[in-house]
């Protein structure tokens, strides 16, 4: 949110200290107010960049014009030639300039948008530059000193970019549109207002009518009338937005009428402070080590340009005032920000096949990460993953507190991928937390649970703990009677159920296993508020938790190279909500006949055959099946599946996809509890909604077009 007042010399004396800096504080707080009621208009309504435009420009040339004093009304010169020769290019880069900036907040945080603002300085030499020839600028000489510094504030920004949770390619690049139109603009228009009888006033009334006309006809042609069917909350939000926007600008504008350059460049630099520290506490968003480090290079770096002397000399007075404000910066984070341990500035992508070192491995590279409300729309498979595994450790770690062993029962040695994934995430948080896994056991099969193998273990050392997923209640009855009979006999251990999905078709069905568990030492963990509420409900003397899948443990993996476009993984059990007669001439015919040709397909579910030629021990057998899982959906580009861990394990390996349910709300249970800000993840209720949204999918991944005809 630069201004054109940014560049603006002007005179301070008789400028009034008090009355100064209250302006000063109306400018930080409307410009602060501003960032903060656009970003949340378009966290609500990310596609209305365009919308929220227009209405800051139209609301900033309306207040304007109902303000303007009758001896600044504009003259005949307002209309002649070469006002308009001199105007156009500068109210059509004020415009460029105030959509590109929307944009990039619409795809960052605010407080990285404007460490990208803050290079400003950078563009503006270059439109000097370019300038200087034909008299509409003058450039001074650029000595090593301002080389230096420059490349201090580029360094800065880079640095700050690494560990972004929020950064992206396409934000940066509108936030460095921006740089580049203001500046431009700021350089244009103060040619302008030299060479014009006609006052500044006028003039940026003319760039802001310019830019509603525009932006309004943008609207139209690219939008249509989306505008109108806004929630009505958004509709006072985009209000505020324009307000503050005419308010902070005006304010702005006034400022610098009476202040001297360095007054000026200290109050931009500590305006850009102000924004980045009050829009970073307002949406509870981690500082990195890394982001407040390159953050106060940038801003650092910014202020040492705007204070140094044109003849390069800098007083021991602005040193001062530079490092002031860098430390206060600082030391205002480290006192109400939040930080997460980003040290090692890397994310761990995991090779497939996994392998059971590898496994042991990948636990210490798991590190603690703020889970927190971000101001972005969507965020990162890696954050989504780190932040996930992070609440898991906090939540889980103190129920094994002064245990030192643990035996997994209900090991899934059966097909379903899915369960070997949990119980491979369960594996990785038992090393990570340093616990020694001396007994695992299944519920069927060669690897049955030996009662008297669990009783020679120690009670004071180890914890039973139960293999999670979505097997508690009365769908999958089985494998719930074996817990609960493990349960009943090995009474005098400390039990843990890892977290599940809980059904009930019967609530009457819920009896039994309360009345068991009130009496037994065990928690209970759910891994969706639903499971959670049945907790709360029916198990109300047992101890409860809410937990993300385990699954998520097994953090980020390095996907293979697609065969297909579109890969579909559809359930053919009693969870189904779809035809069990599906095959791939059904899924391939929902495409329009023009696409069919273009798009390749492939059909499966995971539990139609088993890995072949298991071996070693059960934790190996699951490793074996996640690996296969992992191997399947690689192979689409684009999945589709109503499978719940589909949507893990791609979100895993980082494949868009789309979630169909399954016939209890499992899936979107989970994905609005843990993933609701995934990017490149959509949900559907029918396949025609399915592969509708697979193919816009797919359209970005090849960054491509499909008609959809």
């Amino acid at each position: 949110m630069s201004d054109i007042e940014d560049k603006v010399v002007a005179n301070s004396n008789g400028t009034h200290v008090k009355f100064f800096f209250l302006q000063l504080a109306m400018w930080w707080f409307f410009s602060s107010t501003y960032s903060i009621e656009v970003k949340k208009f378009l966290l609500d309504n990310p596609l209305l960049s365009l919308e929220a435009s227009f209405v800051s420009l139209f609301l900033t040339f309306v207040c304007s014009l109902a303000l303007l004093r009758k001896d600044d009304l504009p003259s005949s010169d307002l209309f002649s030639i070469k006002s308009f020769q001199d105007l156009f290019l500068p109210s059509l880069l004020h415009l460029i300039g105030t959509i590109s900036t929307n944009y990039s907040v619409s795809l960052m945080a605010i407080s990285f948008t404007h460490v990208v603002k803050a290079v400003e300085p950078v563009f503006t030499i270059v439109w000097s530059l370019l300038l200087a020839s034909k008299g509409v600028a003058k450039m001074d000489d650029i000595g090593l000193e301002k080389i230096l510094i420059i490349g201090m504030i580029i360094l800065g920004v880079i640095i700050s970019s690494i560990n972004e949770v929020t950064f992206s390619w396409l934000g940066l690049i509108f936030g460095m549109i921006s740089n580049l139109s203001f500046s431009g603009r700021n350089v244009l228009f103060k040619h302008s207002m030299s060479g014009t009888k006609v006052g500044k006033d006028s003039l940026y009334l003319v760039l802001n009518l310019f830019g509603a006309i525009v932006s309004f006809i943008l609207v139209v042609l690219f939008g249509g009338f989306r505008v109108l069917y806004l929630e009505s909350g958004s509709y006072g939000t985009l209000f505020y937005s324009g307000l503050s926007y005419f308010l902070y600008t005006t304010i702005s504008i006034r400022i610098l009428e009476g202040v001297s350059p360095l007054t000026h460049a200290i109050s931009n630099t500590c305006k850009r402070l102000v924004v980045v520290f009050v829009s970073t506490l307002y949406f509870s968003q981690a500082f990195t080590t890394m982001s407040t480090f390159g953050a106060s290079i940038t801003i650092g770096g910014v202020a040492m340009y705007s204070l140094y002397d044109k003849n390069k000399r800098r007083s021991s007075y602005y040193v001062k005032v530079t490092a002031f404000v860098v430390f206060a910066f600082v030391a205002i984070a480290l006192a109400f920000g939040k930080f997460s341990n980003d040290d090692s500035g890397k994310v761990i992508f995991q090779k497939l096949p996994l392998s059971i070192s590898s496994l042991s491995n990948s636990t210490q590279h798991i590190m603690p990460h703020q889970n927190v409300r971000s101001d972005s729309v969507t965020l990162p498979h890696t954050t989504i993953i780190q932040g996930l595994q992070e609440q898991i450790l906090r939540e889980l770690t103190p129920e094994f507190e002064g245990k030192t062993e643990i035996a997994i029962l209900c090991h899934p040695d059966y097909r379903n991928r899915g369960d070997s994934a949990i119980y491979i995430g369960e594996v990785v948080f038992v090393h990570h937390i340093g616990l020694k896994l001396v007994y695992e056991c299944s519920c069927g099969g060669p690897g049955y649970c030996d009662i008297n193998k669990l009783r020679a273990l120690d009670p004071k050392k180890t914890v039973m703990a139960h293999h999670g997923g979505g097997n508690f209640g009365d769908i999958w009855t089985d494998i719930d009677r074996h817990r609960r009979g493990f349960i009943d006999q090995l009474a005098e251990y400390q039990h843990f159920l890892f977290p599940q999905s809980i059904y009930y078709g019967n609530t009457n069905n819920t009896i039994p296993a309360a009345q068991l568990f009130e009496t037994k030492n065990i928690t209970l963990s759910a891994r969706d508020t639903p499971s959670y509420e049945i907790l709360e409900e029916f198990f109300t003397n047992t101890k409860r938790l809410l937990v993300p899948d385990m699954a998520f443990m097994i953090g980020a993996i390095e996907r293979q190279e697609p065969k297909v476009d579109i890969l579909w993984i559809l359930r053919l059990d009693k969870e189904s909500l779809f035809p069990q007669d599906m095959r791939l001439g059904k899924l391939v015919d929902l495409l329009p006949k023009k696409l069919r040709m273009k798009i390749t397909m492939s059909y499966g579910d995971w539990e139609n055959e088993d890995v072949v030629g298991l071996t070693g021990n059960l934790t190996n057998h699951a490793l074996m099946r996640f690996n296969d899982a992992c191997s399947r959906l690689s192979e689409g580009r684009v999945v589709i599946s109503d499978r719940l861990h589909s949507h893990i394990i791609s979100t895993l390996l980082g494949i868009p996809h789309v979630m169909l349910d399954n016939h209890y709300g499992k899936v979107k249970n989970c994905h609005t509890e843990w993933t609701p800000k995934l990017e490149n993840v959509a949900s559907a209720t029918t396949l025609e909604e399915a592969v509708r949204k697979a193919v816009d999918l797919l359209a970005i991944e090849k960054n491509t077009k499909y008609e959809w005809v």
